[in-house]
Formats: C-alpha cells, structure tokens, sequence
C-alpha cells in the first residue's frame, strides 16, 4: 500500500514487479491496482508537494495536492510502530476556518475536519484522502463580541515596532 501511494504522489506510471503469470502476483495486482479512486488520482500525473520541508534527516511525512475544488493529503508512517499523527491543515494551504469532508480513498471511510486532521497510522503503512470543503466559517461581523477593534494608533505602533526589530534585508547583503 506505501509503496502504491507513493508512486500515486509522484505523478508518475505504477511499476510492478510482481510475476503476474502465477496466483499470488495476480491477486496482488487485483486487489492493489483495480482501486478505482487511487488510479482516478494517479491518472491527474499530478505530483504532491511535501508540507514540511525542513525535516532534517527524515523523510517528509505529510503530503498535499490542491487539484481546484478537490485536496489531496498523503501521509506516511515510515516508522515501524503505529503512530498517531495530527496535519495541521492550514500548514497543508488548507482554510483551517472550512469544514472538510474527507474519504480515505482506499477503504472509502468518511469523516470530517476542520483546522486539523487527527490520523493513526499502522507501521509502514500510509493513507491517501481526499478532502472538499463542505462548509466555511463567516468572519465575525459588526458589534461581534468575538471581533476586536484595534486602533489606527495601535496599529501604527505595532507596525512602527515591527519595523524597528525587524532586520532589512537587500540584494547587496545577499549577494545578488
């Protein structure tokens, strides 16, 4: 299956070295690329992009295509013990306001989120879904307790603050 999804993320052709001239290669191709909703992804030759980029020595985990209306998360246990993780979905280019209804695109389970998506994964073993918005959350209006007015006097102070601290940089310090 991670190794399914991987090639699916990639945007490129399924390889299989299975032999498929005896049973047990034969039912493996069966049962692993005749999943209609992974092979419609990996027909799009789209390629994720990694969430996390700095990840030091290990590998990127977490995975996202935005494909218009339709996001696409994968993510992976490389580990060999079960984990549970939680993908920040605002960190993924997701509207973290929005309510989600996401599908596990190999077994077809359904569930929602918003702002972050809790998953347990087995060892080495990875999921694929697929996430739509269902709904977005409107900003608090006028005379909302939950909107905070902040003064043009405030505002300009925290600016003038920030660009006090806040180092400069130019093409000449970096050597453009």
């Amino acid at each position: 299956m991670t190794r399914l999804i991987s090639a699916v993320i990639s945007g490129t052709v399924f390889l299989n070295g299975d032999d498929l001239t005896r049973a047990p290669g034969q039912q493996l191709a069966r049962t692993y690329l005749t999943n209609a909703r992974l092979n419609a992804v990996a027909r799009r030759g789209l390629t994720f992009q990694p969430v996390e980029g700095d990840t030091g020595t290990a590998p990127a985990s977490v995975f996202v295509l935005h494909d218009g209306a339709r996001h696409y998360l994968a993510v992976f246990n490389f580990g060999d013990a079960a984990t549970t993780t939680t993908v920040d979905l605002a960190r993924a280019g997701l509207d973290p306001t929005a309510d989600y209804q996401t599908q596990d695109l190999w077994t077809g389970a359904a569930a929602t989120a918003r702002g972050r998506l809790p998953l347990t994964l087995t060892a080495r073993f990875a999921k694929l879904l697929a996430l739509q918005v269902t709904s977005r959350c409107r900003p608090p209006g006028p005379g909302s307790p939950q909107k905070r007015a902040v003064s043009p006097r405030s505002a300009n102070a925290l600016t003038a603050d920030t660009a006090k601290t806040r180092p400069r940089l130019s093409s000449t310090k970096l050597g453009w």
